[in-house]
């Protein structure tokens, strides 16, 4: 088949175009509430229909739990739902229960509560879908063989939108990996296509992805263990370390966090341990300044194009020794 013949046969959705693809809406700056409109369309007609039964208190729960539970569901998991269609599903759901009257007898707390605590046990969507996204942050925190592909996509959109470290990064960008490891926090704001630059606020994040970081500052989401091996200390990455003495957050030079990056290569806790050992014993022994010309710092000079190793390897030390004791000591 010919390139011509491919192309006539496939159709690439322009911008702000859905396209309805197993259940979803995916698209490139498409309207978040657009598809679902059509889904709490379809679950009010059904409410209707059933409220024309009259159905017990408890009948009206199984009946939100079926169409608005059942019915949002598929779509949360696959896209996420946008704040605006939770409040107009919770309403769609009170108003069924107390027969569309203009007061609730009862209000939306108490009927979620479970019965043994006076309630009615009424499905809670925004718990509901906090427990989606809690799902997709436990498969994007995966360190192993098994991390989705996806959740490599997310790492490099959501570097792009950090703000807050600029000034202890040097607007080094590429020191960034895992959030939930690292101190940095992502923004709701993704760079254009014209200007890459990390600072850039010209559209917001994927609605998905903002679900996702909203839902990890929310409950204090990290990546813990009672006891960490080595092997997973020394993996980790060094730069904006998380776990931290109290009060220890370095301003970096910039000089020597690109020397450390470009020449130096470091980038976890191992390359930060290794690169920050004193030379040893030579013909020459190593003096602490720029110009040292001990048979150490000639070799850096001339394999990684280092001018002042003293500097780096005062850096790297200094990293390491503020690491906290769980994730730290090395």
């Amino acid at each position: 088949m010919s390139t011509t013949q491919l192309l006539e046969m496939v159709h690439i959705a322009e911008v702000g175009v859905a396209i309805h693809i197993l259940g979803a809406w995916p698209g490139n700056n498409v309207d978040d509430e657009d598809p679902w409109l059509r889904v709490l369309q379809k679950a009010a007609a059904s409410l209707e229909r059933w409220h024309q039964q009259h159905p017990t208190l408890n009948r009206c729960r199984q009946i939100v739990q079926a169409y608005i539970g059942g019915g949002t569901q598929y779509l949360t998991a696959a896209q996420g739902m946008p704040s605006d269609m939770v409040r107009h599903a919770e309403t769609l759901s009170m108003d069924f229960m107390w027969e569309y009257k203009r007061s609730h007898t009862v209000n939306v707390a108490t009927l979620k509560l479970p019965r043994e605590r006076g309630g009615l046990g009424l499905l809670d969507i925004s718990a509901r879908n906090d427990a989606i996204y809690l799902n997709w942050l436990r498969e994007y925190a995966d360190a192993t063989e098994n991390r989705p592909i996806w959740a490599d996509v997310v790492d490099e959109i959501l570097h792009r939108t950090t703000l807050d470290c600029q000034d202890r990064v040097g607007g080094r960008t590429d020191m960034l990996s895992n959030f939930l490891l690292q101190n940095w926090t992502p923004t709701s704001a993704t760079p254009t296509r014209e200007n890459s630059r990390p600072n850039s606020q010209a559209t917001g994040l994927p609605l998905e992805l903002k679900m996702m970081v909203s839902v990890a500052k929310r409950y204090g989401v990290t990546v813990d263990a009672p006891f960490i091996a080595q092997e997973a200390r020394l993996s980790n990455s060094v730069w904006l370390h998380h776990d931290r003495h109290p009060g220890m957050h370095p301003r970096l030079n910039p000089t020597q966090v690109a020397c450390l990056l470009d020449n130096h290569k470091v980038r976890t806790v191992a390359d930060a341990t290794e690169s920050g050992r004193q030379p040893g014993r030579g013909e020459r022994p190593h003096a602490n300044r720029c110009n040292c010309a001990c048979p150490c710092c000639h070799t850096a000079h001339r394999l990684y194009s280092c001018n002042d190793l003293n500097a780096c390897q005062k850096t790297t030390r200094k990293i390491v020794s503020e690491l906290g004791d769980k994730w730290g000591g090395i």
